[in-house]
């Protein structure tokens, strides 16, 4: 597993966040990037003391958005991390909370991960390096040779495969693992991606509208550790079901901008994979 290297990506890069103008279009302006980390939390308070001390130093800023959790996240996050900016989230869903996190966030690379353990932030100084060399979006993966998992059961991989070959097939990309939620983006890639679920699907759109618009995406391979204690959100059938509504969905609102034009294309993807499930 990677481990710290002590330094902040400002030290090894001096560079700038591609999506950044700049006065003279002839010159990259030069200055020092920083790194924020998003991380939603919901009744998380076991895992994210263990999580957050192994935060690497690459890391300049730290924001949990918690979804008013009704045991003490907030104050084990204070009292493990007192650096980190807490935010509560208003509305509902992961999606909402990622969006929350950017905005209070300041930093030219967002980084997002999971609160219960099973992301490891060791991995984020490789996926911080795959942007500055050049990438627009980077996915973590476990299915590339050096990733891995102690929590694919039969049924979550084999979901896993076909959720990604789905994708890849529909939209031209190249993903192996298309539902692992440890990504890396510049600022700007958030609002070039247009309107996005509130839901978890949002990591599902985020992929594959950076894969179709065109940018520069990459994988890193990163290992999935057991969660540690509370009770996994995930529900692989329905869970699965909706991902896959988002991947068809995403055919038609790939370009779009408007979120009442993708709540009605992803109506629309809803009633003909029904159809599908039901053998109509």
């Amino acid at each position: 597993m990677p481990t710290s290297t002590g330094t902040t990506l400002a030290q090894r890069a001096e560079t700038v966040d591609p999506g950044v103008e700049t006065s003279d279009p002839g010159e990259r302006r030069q200055r020092l990037l920083t790194v924020s980390l998003i991380i939603p939390t919901l009744n998380e308070a076991e895992s994210i003391a263990q999580v957050l001390p192994r935060v690497p130093d690459t890391v300049d800023e730290i924001v949990i958005v918690d979804a008013n959790s009704n045991d003490n996240t907030l104050d084990v996050v204070a009292a493990v991390c007192p650096r980190a900016v807490r935010v509560t989230q208003h509305g509902r869903g992961k999606g909402d909370a990622l969006i929350q996190g950017v905005r209070a966030s300041h930093g030219d690379i967002i980084i997002t991960m999971d609160a219960d353990g099973s992301m490891a932030p060791e991995f984020i100084p490789e996926l911080a390096a795959l942007l500055i060399e050049g990438a627009d979006f980077v996915k973590g993966s476990r299915v590339l040779r050096g990733g891995g998992s102690a929590d694919f059961t039969l049924v979550r991989r084999l979901g896993n495969w076909a959720l990604t070959v789905a994708t890849n097939l529909l939209h031209g990309t190249r993903y192996t693992d298309i539902t692992y939620g440890l990504n890396a983006y510049w600022r700007h890639v958030v609002d070039d991606l247009g309107e996005l679920s509130s839901g978890f699907q949002f990591e599902i759109q985020a992929a594959i509208r950076a894969g179709r618009r065109g940018m520069h995406v990459a994988e890193a391979p990163c290992y999935e550790a057991a969660r540690i204690g509370g009770k996994s959100k995930l529900h692989p059938f329905r869970d699965g079901f909706a991902i896959l509504r988002s991947i068809v969905a995403e055919m038609r609102v790939s370009e779009a901008t408007s979120l009442d034009e993708a709540t009605e294309c992803a109506d629309e993807a809803d009633i003909y994979m029904s159809r599908v499930m039901a053998g109509v």
